[in-house]
């Protein structure tokens, strides 16, 4: 997604944006992301065939997913 200059929105940008148009569905987004418990995100992670991706590619999905819920304010 992009702005109205070209430039590309971050996902927080994005998120935001959408929460502007839709804040009920925000919320209702913002309470799963609370609930999800984070030995939960990583058992789904390590679901992930190996073949698929790597150890180092789970743990950044993690820390990223991490990141994400702690940026959204939803922790």
């Amino acid at each position: 997604m992009q702005d109205g200059g070209g430039r590309k929105l971050s996902p927080h940008e994005v998120f935001t944006e959408a929460a502007a148009h839709r804040p009920q569905a925000a919320q209702g987004w913002l309470e799963r992301l609370r609930d999800l418990d984070r030995l939960a995100q990583k058992d789904a992670v390590d679901r992930v065939p190996s073949a698929l991706m790597s150890d180092t590619a789970k743990a950044f999905a993690c820390a990223l997913l991490d990141c994400n819920v702690k940026l959204l304010g939803a922790q």
